[in-house]
Parts: C-alpha cells; sequence; structure tokens
C-alpha cells in the first residue's frame, strides 16, 4: 500500500502518513491518530511517511521531555554533534542513515550517494568521535537511539 501511494501524483510540498495496520476496524482510530502524530514530527520529510517508521521518535515524544532527550544525544553523540556545528560535516546524518540501514555500510552509502569508501572514512571519524565501532562495544542501540532523539530537536 505505501509504494502504490508513493507512485501517486501529490502537490509539491505535501505529506502524508500511513498509520500502523490495526487487528481490527475498532483501532482504526489509533492508527488514524498515529499517523496525524507522525506528521507532526519535525523530522518528518515531505512524500509519503510510514509511521511504524517513526515508533521510536513517537514513543520519546511522548515519554521524555525535550530536556532529558537533548540531554541523552549530548551524552550519546555530543562529540559527533560538536563537530558537525564546528565543521559543518553532516557525520550526524551519515549515522543515522548507517544506523537505519542495519550498519550496511554499502546500503547507507547509496542513500548517501557517496562512494563506500567515502562512506568508511566517514564512519571511522564518527567512529573516533564515539569511542569506537558501536558494534563491538553494546552502543549501538544507545546511539541509535540518540540519532533518532536528535531528530526531533530540529526539522
Amino acid at each position: 500500500m505505501l509504494e502504490a501511494l508513493r507512485e501517486l501524483e501529490m502537490p509539491a510540498g505535501s505529506a502524508m502518513a500511513v498509520g500502523p495496520l490495526g487487528t481490527g476496524i475498532d483501532e482504526a482510530p489509533w492508527s488514524l491518530a498515529e499517523a496525524r502524530r507522525t506528521l507532526d514530527l519535525p523530522c518528518v520529510e515531505p512524500g509519503v511517511t510510514d509511521s511504524e517508521a517513526f515508533a521510536v521518535e513517537l514513543l520519546a515524544g511522548e515519554a521524555l521531555d525535550p530536556a532529558r532527550r537533548e540531554a541523552f544525544v549530548q551524552r550519546q553523540l555530543g562529540a559527533v554533534v560538536e563537530h558537525d556545528r564546528l565543521r559543518r560535516s553532516g557525520l550526524l546524518a551519515t549515522l543515522a542513515v548507517w544506523l537505519d540501514s542495519g550498519c550496511n555500510t554499502a546500503q547507507a552509502a547509496r542513500e548517501l550517494h557517496l562512494e563506500r569508501q567515502s562512506m568508511h572514512h566517514r564512519l571511522q571519524r564518527i567512529f573516533e568521535l564515539c569511542g569506537g565501532d558501536p558494534r563491538g562495544n553494546g552502543r549501538l542501540a544507545a546511539l541509535h537511539m540518540a540519532t533518532k532523539f536528535a531528530r526531533l530537536q530540529s526539522p
């Protein structure tokens, strides 16, 4: 259904969200509410969006106040955020795409329109700033959550 919706012509700049699949008609209002909440997130871009892809952001938005989310991002990714601020490097976005791809470097490079070697260099710099490769130190989930929380801080 998402692919069919993505193929439809929409006015430029329009955004549409599809709520989670419910187990029955009784869950239709909940699904619609989730779709509406997804569209309110600052990180949602124009086009058709699956609200399930933003489950962490939706949970964080209702369960954690902005100050706690920001503190978590700072603890987990403060060096990367500061590097981006000083050098306008986009390492946080690179890390988010890599994590969202399941740590698949080749796929992340394609999504970012980078050569694999450039992607490897960016990841090496990110790992230096984060205290090592998160796949080997138990921080993978925390870093992934921090990238999602960071998306809530600014559009």
